[in-house]
């Protein structure tokens, strides 16, 4: 296989939302039932992005708990896959570099290289001082630069909203975020309109 056809040949990424109702619902509705993540700000929710759970590992922890859930509070548990293909090359499994995301649209947090990593906190830093008016020197002082980016987004996943809203080249965000109890999960945030993406 050529370099060329390695870049155009799609990965699929998937994300999961679930669903617990009473009934047999007749229609699920992806965008109606997204994750309630800490520190979600509704009035700076972005209304082109959806978003669900991500990766094998962090699926098989919601699962458990979703599932645990549906059986305390009696109820129906469906999980909702959403499939976006990504024209990636390397694979989604390697390190991403700013090329690799500005083609592709895969924006893994945890996966930058080092270089675009930093360039990416100093950009997060200042959305973050600037929606939060407080200083960069504070930021800087509260997280550790070897985890720095991560721990970020994870305690202000607001912040990936406006990243994506100043950033239209951003299709797929993968960023951590803490769900009810203290869970850290992975996330994928995605637009609504990625196109082929599939149920």
């Amino acid at each position: 296989m050529s370099e060329a056809e390695k870049k155009e040949k799609p990965v699929d990424v998937k994300i999961r939302t679930y669903v617990l109702t009473k009934e047999i619902p007749t229609e699920i509705r992806y965008s109606l039932n997204l994750a309630r993540f800490t520190g979600i700000n509704d009035s700076l929710v972005n209304p082109d992005l959806i978003w669900g759970i991500y990766g094998t590992s962090s699926l098989n922890s919601a699962n458990s708990y979703a599932s645990m859930d549906a059986r305390r509070l009696k109820r129906k548990m469906y999980q909702v896959d959403l499939h976006v293909p990504i024209r990636m090359h390397p694979p989604t499994t390697r390190v991403i570099n700013r090329e690799n995301a500005t083609e592709s649209g895969f924006f893994h947090f945890e996966r930058l290289d080092m270089s675009f990593r930093n360039e990416l906190l100093d950009q997060m830093i200042g959305y973050c001082s600037e929606m939060e008016n407080v200083s960069e020197e504070s930021l800087r002082i509260q997280y550790p630069v070897s985890s720095m980016l991560n721990d970020l987004l994870r305690d202000k996943p607001m912040l990936i909203h406006r990243f994506m809203a100043e950033n239209l080249n951003a299709r797929v965000c993968i960023h951590s975020v803490r769900l009810g109890g203290g869970l850290t999960l992975k996330l994928g945030t995605v637009r609504r309109d990625v196109e082929g993406g599939w149920l």
